[in-house]
């Protein structure tokens, strides 16, 4: 085949079409709603909210989570695009769970040697990382048709990084609900919660991003 003749036969195959601007907002849109109606209903917010929100250990969590949820999604950005250094996305995402790690770290040393295990494992220490993963899946439903209108290369990375920014957005959302206060207890099981997401994402990328 001649090259001329290539190019005309590549030239009028037709691209996969791109779907329309609004689609992927209101797929973000649909699945804050389920998400959060699964925390109301299945979970049930924090018996007190309002004395939740202000109390400084969730403010840290927040922040805390808010840093992952910003560096995940620059990294979901990066993966969605060949060539790609992940660079100060990866940064990002280490430098926070190293911070939340070292806080609980020193929280646990200022503590009572009897109390460090409950600091550690708290009260739902079980339930907790199931519950994160359960809640991100909407998240990662979107998240997942977000790169198939990309051109990924790396499928189980793009996916586990598609995982872990819906995990990282979950936990936010089961903040509303979990009464642990201990940072030991975030560093650890919220961290749980959000891999096991980003596993589910590492497995169901090479079998939905495929080219």
């Amino acid at each position: 085949m001649k090259t001329n003749e290539l190019i005309a036969l590549l030239g009028s195959d037709p691209l996969p079409s791109r779907p329309p601007a609004w689609h992927l907002p209101l797929a973000a849109t649909l699945a804050l709603g389920v998400s959060l109606a699964m925390v109301v209903g299945g979970w049930g917010l924090h018996a007190d909210l309002r004395g939740l929100v202000a109390s400084a250990s969730y403010q840290v969590k927040t922040l805390w989570v808010l840093g992952l949820a910003l560096s995940s999604g620059l990294l979901l950005w990066k993966a969605a695009r060949p060539a790609q250094r992940d660079g100060y996305a990866m940064h990002g995402i280490g430098l926070s769970l190293l911070a939340m790690a070292g806080l609980g770290a020193y929280k646990l040393l200022q503590a009572a040697p009897a109390d460090r295990l409950t600091l550690l494992i708290g009260q739902s220490w079980w339930s907790c990382p199931l519950s994160i993963a359960l809640i991100a899946l909407p998240w990662l439903a979107v998240c997942l048709l977000y790169l198939r209108h990309m051109a990924p290369t790396r499928l189980s990375w793009s996916g586990a990084s598609a995982g872990f920014l819906s995990g990282a957005l979950a936990t936010g959302l089961y903040s509303l609900h979990c009464s642990e206060t201990s940072y030991a207890f975030f560093g650890v099981w919220y961290v749980a919660g959000i891999a096991l997401t980003s596993l589910f994402g590492a497995i169901l990328g090479p079998r939905l991003l495929r080219w």
